[in-house]
């Protein structure tokens, strides 16, 4: 059940980052002709998808670690993961969409927590 768990969340994950990588250049695809998802249904748009998929993996990580294991390691997991979920919400108000650097600090951001889940692996399983 965790390995399944695991490789949902990785998959949202890579979605999410393959999604939110295309923000910061919005204009710059716009004006090229590159037909992105952000260019063609807006920026905003698919911050707000990304953020509902974000929260929704690490939701989902939290409610599985609390509900499908009692250990202590799985309980500061499910911790952790309300926090990250808490980080990027609060982070998520400051982003001024039409800022290339705002949304690159965004990203980069997302890059941290995704690293942040490669140290928490072991104490999944």
């Amino acid at each position: 059940m965790n390995l399944c768990v695991a490789i949902s969340f990785m998959t949202i994950y890579g979605i999410v980052i393959a999604l939110f990588k295309d923000l910061p250049d919005v204009e710059g695809d716009s004006k090229q002709d590159v037909r992105t998802l952000s260019v063609q249904l807006g920026p905003a748009f698919v911050f707000k998808v990304c953020l509902f998929l974000l929260v929704l993996a690490y939701g989902s990580a939290v409610l599985m670690s609390v509900l499908y294991s009692a250990t202590t390691a799985s309980f500061a997991v499910g911790f952790i993961h309300l926090l990250v979920i808490i980080t990027l919400v609060v982070a998520s108000k400051r982003v001024d969409i039409a800022s290339s650097a705002s949304l690159y600090d965004y990203y980069m951001l997302i890059w941290k927590a995704f690293y942040l889940e490669y140290f928490l692996l072991p104490f999944v399983f």
